[in-house]
C-alpha cells in the first residue's frame, strides 16, 4: 500500500520507488546526476531484450517492462543480476559502471523441466523400439 500511496506524488523522471525487499540490493538511496550516462535498447524479442549502456557510477535502471519474477533472468556481459520491483508493477537492475551490456532472457523452469522429460521419453521410447526389434530378429531367427 505504500508503494502505491508514493506513486501518487513521485516524480518518475527522477525517482523511483522499489520494492523494501530489496533494499540490501540497492547500495544508497540517492544517486547522483550524471548527464553522459545512456541506455539503449539494441534488440527485441518477446523473450529477450538487449541494452548496451554507458555510465561513470553504478546506477539503478528502471525498465518499462512490467517486473515478473518467474522465468526472467537478467545478466551484464553475462554475470547474472538480480532483477529489482519498482514502481509497483515495473522491473529495475543495478548496473555497474562502464560501458556494459544487459541482457534480460525469459527462460521459466517449466520449459526447461518439460524439455529434459521430453528428451528422457523420446529416449526410453527408442529403446523400447529398439528392444521390440531385437526381439523380433531372434524369434524369426530361431
Amino acid at each position: 500500500n505504500e508503494e502505491i500511496l508514493a506513486l501518487d506524488s513521485l516524480n518518475t523522471k527522477q525517482t523511483a520507488i522499489v520494492n523494501e525487499k530489496f533494499s540490501a540490493e540497492i547500495p544508497q538511496q540517492q544517486f547522483s546526476a550524471d548527464s553522459t550516462a545512456q541506455i539503449q535498447l539494441k534488440s527485441y524479442q518477446p523473450n529477450e531484450l538487449v541494452y548496451s549502456y554507458s555510465t561513470q557510477k553504478e546506477r539503478l535502471a528502471l525498465f518499462s517492462e512490467i517486473y515478473y519474477p518467474h522465468g526472467w533472468k537478467a545478466t551484464v556481459d553475462g554475470e547474472e543480476v538480480s532483477i529489482l520491483q519498482a514502481n509497483y508493477v515495473l522491473r529495475a537492475a543495478m548496473l555497474p559502471a562502464g560501458n556494459h551490456e544487459i541482457v534480460f532472457k525469459f527462460e521459466p523452469e517449466v520449459i526447461q523441466t518439460g524439455s529434459t522429460i521430453t528428451i528422457a521419453s523420446g529416449g526410453i521410447l527408442l529403446l523400447l523400439l529398439i528392444g521390440g526389434l531385437v526381439i523380433t530378429f531372434r524369434r524369426k531367427s530361431a
